[in-house]
C-alpha cells in the first residue's frame, strides 16, 4: 500500500494534446501548452486572412484586368475613327490612282486628308511600338503618312501599292484591340469582345472591297489576280460579319432595321453582281464614286454598330468594375476586421486558457489529494480487514464464508493487566496499550499474519489466511511469537517506570471458518474448535511468579493438607518429598487435588532462577506436529493437562485472601473443558540458524549447534 501512494505522489500531472503531453505543474509545461492552445486558436484565422489575401490578389488582377480592357475599348473607339477615315482615305486614294489623277476625286482626297489628320490627333494616347518604326511615335506615323501622301503620283502608283500600305497600318491599330480582347478571356463580355473584333475585321474587309470596287468601275474590268482578290475581301466580309451576328444578336438586330432589304442592300448587292461577273463594256468614275458612295454608307452603318457595341461594352465593364471594387472593399474590411481579430482571439484564449490551466491545476491537486484520502481510506479498511475481502466488499460483492484446512492462531495477553490498571489513569491505560499494539503491529511486518482483533489486553493473530501459504503459517506464527517475547521483554511500561511488560502466549494449529459479519463495522471473523483450543493455550500458560511469594506458598501447602486430613511433616529443598501420617481414608477428590498442586512443588524447586521473567509459549498438539518439520525451532514437552482449568496465582503486591484461595482449590477439578491434553513449550531457535524471508532455516558457519535462544 505504501509502494502504492508512492507511487501516486510520484506522478506527474500532465496535460494532453493532439501531439504530446507536458507537465502542467511545471511553468515551462504551462507555457508549452499555451502557446499550442494558440497556436490551434488563430490557425483558422491565419486561413481566413490567406484564403483573403488569395481572393483580394485575384479581385485586384481582374479588376486591373477589367480596367484595362475598358480603357482599350475606349480607345478602340478612337481608333475606330481613325481606321474609318484612314479607310475612307485608302479607298479614295485608290479610285484616285484608277482615275489616273481625276481632279474632282483629287479635291474629295484632300478632304479626306483633313479627316485623317483630326482622328489620328484626336487619339488621347499613342501605343507606343518598337516595331514598325513610324509606330513609335504620332510624329514619325504622321511624318510617313503625310510623306506617302506628298510623293503619290497617280500615273505610275498602283492600286495594291495603295491599299497595302494604308491595309498594313490599319492592321496594327486593329491587332490593338484584339490584344485587349486576348486578355479579357473571362468574364460576363467576353462574346461582346469577340462580335466587336469580329465586327472590325468585317469592316476593315469592306475598305477594301470599297477600293477595289471603286478600280473596278474606274477601270471598267478586272484583270483574273484582281478579282479573286475582290472576292477574298467580299468573302472575308461577309463571314466576319456572320460571326459577329452569332456573338451578338443585337448586331444582327441593327442590320436588320437599317440595312438587310434596303435600298442600298439591292443597290450593293447589283453592283458586286457587276463586278463579279467582270463584263462592264466601258469605264465610268461616275460609276466608281456611285460605288465608293454606297459602300461608304454600309461601313458607316457598320461603323455606328461599332460604335454602340462599344458604347455597351464599357458599360458593362463599369458595372463589372463596379462590382469588383464593392467586393474588394469587403475583402480589404473582412481583412482588416481579421486583422484586429487575430490579437483579440490571442489575448482571450490566452485568458481563458490561463483559467482552465489554474482549474486544471487545481483538479489535479484536488485529484491527488482525493486519491491520497482514498487510498489511505484503503489502507485503513485494509488494516481492519484482509485486501482481498475488502476489495468485494467495495465492490458490493458477497463474501462467502470460506473454510481452511489448516491455519494457526495466536492469542497472547498482559500478565497482571488487572492490577496494572488498577495503578493507573484510563488515559495512561490507553496511552500504554497504543505503545504496545503498535510494537506488535511493527512486528506483524516482517511475517505472513492477518492481525484478527484486540479486546483490552488480548492480541489474536492469524497465519494461513485469507491468502494460504501451504505449511508456512506455523513458521510463521513461532518465529512471530518468539520475536514478541523478546522484544516485548525490553520494553518498560511508560508510566510505571521500574516494571516492564510479561505477555503469555498461545498458540494452536487446525481447520477454521472465516467469514465477515455484520453490515454496520463488518469484522472478519474466524469460526471452529482451533480458536477456541488457542485461547485456552494462551489462558493456561504458566504466569509470572515472583521469589517473594515463596513464604506464602509453603503456607498456603501446609494449611491446603491440614485442611483435607494430611501433615505436612517435612519438605526438602533436595528432593521435596511430602511424608504425611494418616489420619483417615484418602478419597478421589483429595487426592486429584493434591496431585494438581505439584506444579507449585515445580516452581519452589527452580528458587535459585525465579529471580528473573518466567515467560512461556504454550503450543497444542497440532501445532507441535506441524513445528516439528522445522529443525530450527526448540520445543520442550509440558505434559498433560486439563486445558481449562484455572490456576490462580497472586502477584506480590495483593493482599490474600486465605478463604477464597482454598475455595478455588478445593473446587478445582470442577470445570468442564476438553478433557488432558499433552502441550509443549517453545523455547526459542536453536543458536547458529537464521530466518530468511523464504521461510527457510539456514544453518550458519557457527560450530555450537547445539545451544538454544532462550526466550
Amino acid at each position: 500500500m505504501n509502494v502504492l501512494r508512492n507511487d501516486i505522489e510520484a506522478l506527474p500531472i500532465k496535460f494532453k494534446c493532439a501531439v504530446c503531453s507536458h507537465d502542467l505543474m511545471t511553468k515551462q509545461g504551462r507555457w508549452t501548452n499555451l502557446l499550442k492552445i494558440i497556436f490551434l486558436s488563430i490557425i483558422p484565422v491565419v486561413a481566413l486572412l490567406a484564403i483573403i489575401g488569395v481572393q483580394l490578389y485575384k479581385d485586384d488582377l481582374k479588376l486591373t484586368l477589367s480596367k484595362s480592357v475598358k480603357n482599350d475599348v475606349l480607345f478602340s473607339l478612337e481608333t475606330g475613327t481613325v481606321v474609318h477615315f484612314t479607310q475612307i482615305e485608302r479607298g479614295t486614294t485608290a479610285l484616285y490612282v484608277s482615275s489616273k489623277g481625276d481632279t474632282l476625286v483629287y479635291h474629295s482626297l484632300k478632304a479626306k486628308y483633313l479627316n485623317t489628320d483630326y482622328a489620328i490627333g484626336n487619339l488621347s494616347k499613342w501605343p507606343s511600338m518598337e516595331s514598325p518604326q513610324h509606330f513609335v511615335s504620332r510624329e514619325l506615323y504622321f511624318k510617313r503618312i503625310r510623306q506617302y501622301r506628298k510623293n503619290l503620283d497617280p500615273l505610275n502608283a498602283t492600286i495594291k501599292e495603295v491599299i497595302k500600305f494604308y491595309t498594313d497600318d490599319n492592321a496594327l491599330i486593329i491587332n490593338w484591340v484584339a490584344d485587349s480582347i486576348k486578355l479579357s478571356k473571362s468574364g460576363s463580355y467576353w462574346q461582346q469582345l469577340v462580335a466587336y473584333h469580329m465586327l472590325i475585321l468585317s469592316k476593315e474587309q469592306a475598305g477594301i472591297e470599297r477600293a477595289l470596287g471603286s478600280t473596278f468601275f474606274a477601270r471598267g474590268k478586272f484583270d483574273l489576280a484582281d478579282s479573286l482578290w475582290y472576292m477574298e475581301k467580299k468573302t472575308l466580309g461577309a463571314t466576319y460579319l456572320e460571326r459577329c451576328t452569332q456573338y451578338s444578336s443585337k448586331v444582327k438586330r441593327i442590320l436588320d432595321q437599317r440595312f438587310l432589304g434596303s435600298a442600298l442592300d439591292n443597290a450593293l448587292n447589283n453592283m458586286r453582281l457587276e463586278i463579279m461577273n467582270n463584263n462592264l463594256t466601258t469605264a465610268s468614275v461616275t460609276s466608281g464614286v456611285m460605288w465608293f458612295d454606297n459602300m461608304t454608307a454600309y461601313i458607316d452603318i457598320l461603323k455606328e454598330i461599332q460604335d454602340t457595341m462599344g458604347k455597351d461594352i464599357v458599360v458593362v465593364l463599369e458595372d463589372e468594375i463596379n462590382s469588383m471594387q464593392e467586393s474588394l472593399v469587403i475583402s480589404v474590411v473582412v481583412m482588416i476586421g481579421a486583422l484586429v481579430l487575430m490579437p483579440t482571439v490571442i489575448l482571450l484564449v490566452y485568458k481563458v486558457t490561463q483559467k482552465l490551466q489554474k482549474f486544471a491545476v487545481s483538479l489535479q491537486e484536488k485529484t491527488l489529494a482525493l486519491e491520497k484520502e482514498r487510498q489511505r481510506s484503503e489502507s485503513i479498511l485494509h488494516q481492519m480487514l484482509p485486501i482481498s475481502v475488502a476489495k468485494r466488499l467495495m465492490k458490493e460483492e458477497t463474501v462467502i464464508p470460506e473454510s481452511f484446512s489448516s491455519v494457526t492462531i495466536y492469542f497472547s495477553d498482559i500478565c497482571g493487566f488487572t492490577n496494572i490498571c488498577s495503578r493507573s489513569t484510563p488515559l495512561q491505560v490507553v496511552d500504554m496499550l497504543n505503545f504496545l499494539y503498535k510494537t506488535l503491529d511493527d512486528l506483524l511486518e516482517k511475517y505472513d499474519v492477518y492481525k484478527v482483533e484486540t479486546i483490552g489486553d488480548a492480541y489474536m493473530v492469524a497465519s494461513g489466511l485469507p491468502q494460504r501459504n501451504g505449511t508456512r503459517h506455523v513458521a510463521e506464527v513461532s518465529f512471530l511469537a518468539i520475536d514478541v517475547v523478546e522484544t516485548i521483554s525490553q520494553l518498560g511500561i511508560p508510566h510505571l517506570h521500574d516494571e516492564s511488560f510479561k505477555v503469555r502466549i498461545g498458540i494452536n494449529t487446525g481447520p477454521v471458518v472465516a467469514g465477515v459479519v455484520g453490515n454496520k463495522m463488518p469484522r472478519y471473523c474466524l469460526f471452529g474448535d482451533t480458536v477456541n483450543v488457542a485461547s485456552r493455550m494462551e489462558s493456561s500458560g504458566l504466569r509470572i511468579i515472583c521469589f517473594c511469594l515463596v513464604d506464602y506458598i509453603l503456607k498456603f501447602i501446609i494449611l491446603a493438607i491440614n485442611y483435607h486430613g494430611y501433615s505436612f511433616s517435612n519438605c526438602k529443598k533436595k528432593n521435596h518429598i511430602f511424608k504425611t501420617r494418616r489420619t483417615k481414608m484418602i478419597d478421589l477428590e483429595s487426592l486429584i487435588m493434591a496431585i494438581k498442586l505439584t506444579w507449585i512443588r515445580r516452581i519452589i524447586s527452580q528458587k535459585s532462577k525465579l529471580n528473573k521473567l518466567i515467560t512461556n509459549i504454550h503450543l497444542s498438539p497440532t501445532t507441535y506436529d506441524a513445528i516439528c518439520k522445522y529443525p530450527g525451532f526448540v520445543v520442550t514437552e509440558r505434559g498433560g493437562i486439563e486445558i481449562k482449568v484455572r490456576y490462580l496465582v497472586y502477584d506480590s503486591d495483593l493482599v490474600f485472601d486465605f478463604n477464597s484461595f482454598l475455595k478455588s482449590m478445593k473446587h478445582l477439578d470442577q470445570h468442564q473443558g476438553k478433557g488432558v491434553m499433552m502441550t509443549y513449550w517453545l523455547e526459542g531457535i536453536v543458536k547458529g540458524y537464521r530466518y530468511t524471508s523464504k521461510l527457510a532455516w539456514m544453518k550458519s558457519d557457527d560450530n555450537d549447534n547445539t545451544s538454544t535462544h532462550s526466550v
